[in-house]
């Protein structure tokens, strides 16, 4: 099978590509280390450019995987070409290697796919100095494919010519060749022709296809003949450069083992033009080049499939076959040893007189005790002397008690070819009729043997056919399964359904959470966070906008719990869930959140713990007509919609209960700071202008800022406004332990300075001619112009809440310059709540929350990602709508397409027909969900096409989504691994 692109297919290639000179690079992608995409567009026209290092080069109308984060490489593509056109599209000389230039005059850049060998993919600038190389390496001692050499465009494009210049150097080529030598195989070095199209041309001019020299070529008389095909070769290498040639895809029928499938037609090659050696064989016709091996290599995964079947196939009636073969020749090798020991003892009883004699001879002299090798002389000597007795004896077998005799039939004719004399082993323990007896009983064993196994090897041989039927429709079955194998979208993330027919999916890493809130959470979906470190960004989706069961609430919330470290640490902690426009990625300020990262804005709904306990089962595809028998299968009651949503908010009161009465312990005068170092999680909770309490929490770490201490302002009360001796004596009650005659200081300066205002404090602090005042009004002053400024704009939330901590802090810093000049504070507040207080370094997936009692919602919210790499499967249908493809309750008038293994909460696998319960365990999670699925197959209710496809599940897909390290619980588990 062709796997790679010849001479050939490059000028072909690069022919077909110039239609795409002009448009503008949309994206870059990698669909992996040595794969990538180019998407160009031109107006409405868009296009697709895929190359692979080594391989290929071509358009692509087909959706290939992309990796969810580009690779190094790609990043550096996209940093230069993206946004510019395509210029030119060149092949340098008459090499495999391909000239993509993007962009014009100094802001030129080529991309040079290599398509030889190995392969190779380098970006250069404008004078093909080398920006980023795919696979660095040296080729001898001077040339180097690195980052900033020049690429050696010159010595590749140096030849320009692919055939031979003259018929003088084509015979002095064949004159160093020897008789014999393949004369297609000698020419490939010297002509960049490729190997098809010199035995095109070759074919066509009279020679054979496997034409060697000596044999099918002369040496003297060939060789103009010989020149005028590699010309007609160049002129047509001239016509596929110039012109767009069709594609052809070279098909090869491979024989089914049942011969009532019919052939298989398998892919062979891919062409640029019908060539004479394969007119003949069966093909596809394409409009284009690009459409060929566009299809060649898209369809070439699933015919290996089929090629695999195949040999499955003949690999078991193979074994059949060698298991008939097997018992054939036992019954033959038993056949031939009845033959055998009845002739012999025939024989016996023939010359059954001299047998007795020569058991006496030898007999006589072992009672003499003579030595073996004296009896074997003796014998010897007696036969050179002619004892007739002697002479029969071929061998002495004394270890076993045995001597070998010659017998031949006394009564045959001696012109009678077929009874030759036989070598027959003789007991000398017993007599002669003896041992004609014992042979014959031999040969009686031999038979009964023989029966036996004639009978047996009919079992045996109808078992191995049965087995044989059942795996090669297991194999049919499975394969016809695989190729109908749908994947879901939501496959590839945590993804669960709940009692209520949700569908629930979760990041399995930072970019995985990055693209399920950025492209998959909807207006009126539900967004679940667990309350640790190393949790799983979870999703609920709900395109109905109806408020969420409270079944529901808990199933996500326990999810989202079990696919965080809490799982693994086997503890039960809490969640929480926000609306959907609650969530966005505006950071504060001059900040910007990583990714994985989000801001949560508004009230957190608190949902209490449950134990870890969720299960494991197996759904099925139903085929489109047997869907509405089944959509009920989720409960969905929608006339209860008003009673469910009071349901929810009650069940919000309840859980929110225990935060109402922390904030209302925690009212105070006025609020209290906290310094807490090297911590990642930030709270912030200041009084608005609106005189609204503010909560921010700042959980992770956010970029582009200075490294400062996590600062605590908290404010509960709304209290009308204090004078400034108040506030003073608040400040002074509210600190911490004080440091010796530190309280006594503070006592003199306010008896001090106990009558003395703002602006007269002023007064005197210019008079005094403090530098430090100085600084310290100029910082007001511009603080207050920056202020004034932010204000007159239309803020988003994050900033305000910023610009409003900024206020506070500047109050707070001018009291304490009233009170305490030079004297560092801390001021602790006794009241934090536990949940502020844990720690929450580490975490994965990074989550900046913020929190306004009475404020309405941010509209500033993740926006679905619009970018190109949007799948099919969400533009042609509604997310939602495959749940209701989906049932664990089968029944026998369904027509089951294939099986979806699911991990969910326990209480949502009710009424499945497979299901296990799984807590965490000590076991793996592969051999775990293998031991669930070998006890479903053992189920005496199910089905043969649920067996059917329990089987064709594969191993990697089975238990991708379960936790971590798990433990089964079922009631026939134990049962089975007996």
């Amino acid at each position: 099978m062709k796997n790679k692109f010849a001479s050939t297919d490059v000028v072909a290639a690069v022919s077909g590509l110039k239609r795409c000179i002009g448009m503008r690079v949309n994206n870059i992608y990698d669909i992996d280390n040595k794969t990538y995409l180019i998407k160009l567009n031109r107006q409405e026209e868009k296009s697709t450019l895929l190359f692979e290092s080594g391989i290929r080069l071509h358009l692509t109308k087909f959706d290939w995987p992309k990796n969810p984060a580009p690779s190094s490489f790609t990043m550096k593509l996209r940093k230069h070409l993206k946004n510019k056109r395509l210029e030119n599209v060149n092949q340098v000389g008459v090499d495999r290697v391909v000239d993509l230039q993007f962009g014009t005059g100094e802001a030129a850049y080529h991309v040079i796919v290599e398509l030889y060998d190995r392969g190779n993919v380098i970006l250069t600038d404008l004078n093909y100095i080398n920006l980023s190389v795919l696979r660095p390496r040296k080729e001898g001692d001077d040339l180097r494919f690195a980052v900033r050499e020049i690429y050696p465009i010159d010595r590749i494009s140096s030849k320009t010519s692919a055939g031979l210049g003259s018929i003088e150097e084509l015979k002095r080529i064949l004159d160093q060749l020897k008789d014999g030598e393949n004369l297609k195989r000698a020419l490939n070095p010297h002509v960049e022709y490729g190997s098809a199209l010199i035995e095109h041309v070759l074919v066509e001019a009279g020679f054979p296809a496997n034409a060697c020299i000596g044999k099918g070529y002369s040496k003297s008389d060939d060789a103009d003949r010989l020149f005028v095909a590699l010309k007609n070769a160049e002129n047509l290498l001239q016509q596929l450069r110039h012109e767009d040639s069709k594609g052809f895809i070279i098909q090869r029928e491979e024989k089914r083992a049942t011969a009532e499938n019919g052939p298989l037609l398998t892919f062979e090659s891919f062409e640029p033009y019908l060539w004479c050696h394969v007119k003949n064989s069966p093909r596809l016709d394409r409009d284009s080049f690009h459409d060929a091996v566009d299809e060649f290599f898209s369809k070439v995964e699933s015919q290996k499939l089929d090629l695999k079947v195949i040999q499955q196939e003949k690999g078991a009636l193979k074994k059949l076959d060698n298991i008939k073969k097997d018992h054939e020749n036992r019954i033959r090798t038993l056949q031939a040893q009845a033959e055998d020991d009845k002739v012999k003892a025939s024989l016996i009883e023939m010359n059954v007189d001299v047998v007795e004699r020569a058991i006496l001879a030898i007999r006589s002299e072992l009672a003499l005790q003579k030595s073996w090798k004296d009896i074997s002389d003796i014998v010897k000597l007696s036969a050179a002397q002619g004892d007739t007795v002697a002479k029969l004896i071929k061998g002495l077998k004394l270890e076993t008690n045995q001597i070998t005799m010659l017998l031949s039939n006394p009564y045959a004719d001696a012109d009678d070819d077929d009874e030759k004399p036989l070598k027959v082993d003789i007991d000398i323990g017993i007599s002669a009729p003896a041992n004609a007896r014992k042979y014959y009983d031999m040969k009686r064993t031999a038979t009964k043997k023989e029966k036996k196994t004639v009978e047996a090897s009919v079992k045996a041989f109808k078992s191995a056919e049965k087995k044989t039927k059942q795996m090669l429709r297991e194999v049919a079955t499975t394969s016809t399964i695989q190729k109908a194998r749908h994947v879901f979208w939501f496959e590839k993330f945590f993804w669960c359904i709940t009692s209520d027919g949700y569908l629930i999916v979760g990041g399995r890493d930072q970019q995985q959470n990055e693209l399920v809130v950025k492209r998959h959470l909807k207006q009126g979906d539900i967004y679940f966070h667990a309350d640790v470190h190393g949790a799983s960004s979870i999703v609920v989706k709900n395109p109905s906008g109806q408020p969420l069961p409270p079944r529901t609430i808990q199933e996500a919330a326990l999810m989202s719990v079990c696919y965080s470290i809490a799982w693994e640490a086997k503890f039960i902690a809490s969640s929480w869930w926000v609306y959907w426009h609650q969530v966005s990625k505006t950071a504060p300020a001059g900040e910007y959140l990583t990714t994985g990262s989000f801001m949560i804005r508004g009230k957190k709904n608190f949902v209490p713990p449950s134990p870890l306990v969720i299960g494991f089962g197996i759904m099925f595809r139903l085929e489109d007509s047997c869907i509405e028998r089944h959509r009920q299968d989720w409960k969905i009651q929608k006339e209860e919609q008003t009673d469910s949503k009071n349901t929810q908010v009650e069940a919000d009161e309840e859980v929110a209960l225990s935060e109402s009465e922390d904030e209302e312990k925690e009212k105070s005068t006025f609020p209290d700071t906290v310094v807490r170092l090297n911590e990642s999680e930030v709270v912030h909770q200041i009084k608005g202008e609106d005189n609204n309490d503010v909560q921010v929490t700042i959980i992770g770490q956010l970029l582009n800022e200075p490294k400062k201490s996590a600062v605590e302002i908290k404010t509960a009360s709304q209290k009308p406004p204090q004078s400034s001796k108040k506030l003073e004596e608040g400040n002074l009650n509210k600190q911490g332990p004080s440091k010796r005659g530190q309280h006594g200081k503070i006592k003199k300066m306010k008896e001090k300075y106990r009558d003395q205002d703002e602006d007269e404090r002023a007064l005197r602090m210019q008079l005094l001619q403090s530098s430090g005042a100085q600084k310290e009004k100029k910082k007001k002053d511009a603080k207050k112009k920056k202020q004034e400024q932010i204000q007159s704009k239309s803020q988003p939330f994050s900033k305000q809440v910023t610009v409003g901590l900024a206020e506070i802090k500047e109050d707070i810093e001018t009291q304490r310059e009233d009170l305490l000049q030079k004297t560092e504070v801390n001021i602790t507040n006794e009241k934090m709540e536990n949940r502020e207080m844990k720690d929450t370094l580490e975490m994965p997936d990074q989550v900046v929350v913020s929190e306004e009692k009475g404020s309405k919602p941010e509209k500033s919210v993740v926006k679905p990602d619009t970018d190109d790499e949007e799948e099919g499967e969400e533009k042609a249908k509604s997310e939602s709508d495959d749940v209701f493809k989906l049932t664990g309750q089968p029944s026998e008038e369904d027509e089951l397409l294939f099986a979806v293994p699911i991990v969910t909460a326990y209480s949502a696998l009710s009424n499945f027909k497979y299901k296990v319960k799984v807590i965490p365990g000590t076991s793996k999670r592969g051999k775990a969900a293998k031991a669930a699925l070998q006890m479903f197959t053992m189920d005496k209710t199910a089905s043969q096409r649920e067996k059917d496809l329990l089987k064709s599940l594969k191993d990697q897909d089975v238990a991708r989504n379960l936790p971590g390290k798990v433990k089964i619980l079922a009631q026939n588990l134990n049962r089975m691994k007996k």
